[in-house]
């Protein structure tokens, strides 16, 4: 049955194409909930060569922040710069009246720096990838 439409399965899109889809699913998600509070953190660190070393990035959105990347040079672990980036995080996205901050993450180290820092585990989900698992972890931030 014909009904004018084609399915694809494509292994490189066009960053248009992937904007345009985030685009999309932010319009529809916006539409569905009426908060159009939208906005992004970037927390960015850099040493005295002008080289990225470290950083995070989250949106936020309807009263809450979802971390979507937080890293750190492997060279410049283990010395509190993760958690000054999230402490950079948690500031901003308290400024901006957040409540609560959210992240889903796969690394087997990055629980327990969250769990530091006052994140509580909300779920997790077994062989994802296959052999590991993936972890959701929240924190409430105080606001007003």
């Amino acid at each position: 049955m014909d009904r004018g439409w084609r399915v694809d399965v494509v292994d490189d899109p066009s960053p248009a194409d992937l904007l345009l889809l985030d685009e999309r699913l932010d319009t529809a998600l916006l539409n569905d909930h009426g908060h159009r509070d939208v906005g992004q953190i970037v927390v960015l660190v850099h040493d005295g060569q002008g080289q990225l070393i470290a950083g995070g990035s989250a949106s936020t959105w309807g009263g809450c922040c979802e971390l979507a990347t937080l890293w750190v040079d492997e060279s410049f672990r283990n010395n509190g710069l993760g958690s000054q980036v999230l402490e950079a995080v948690e500031c901003e996205a308290e400024r901006r009246g957040c409540a609560q901050i959210v992240v889903f993450t796969h690394s087997r180290r990055a629980p327990t720096l969250y769990l530091r820092r006052g994140f509580d585990g909300v779920g997790s989900l077994a062989d994802y990838p296959q052999g590991s698992s993936a972890v959701w972890l929240r924190k409430r931030i105080a606001v007003g």
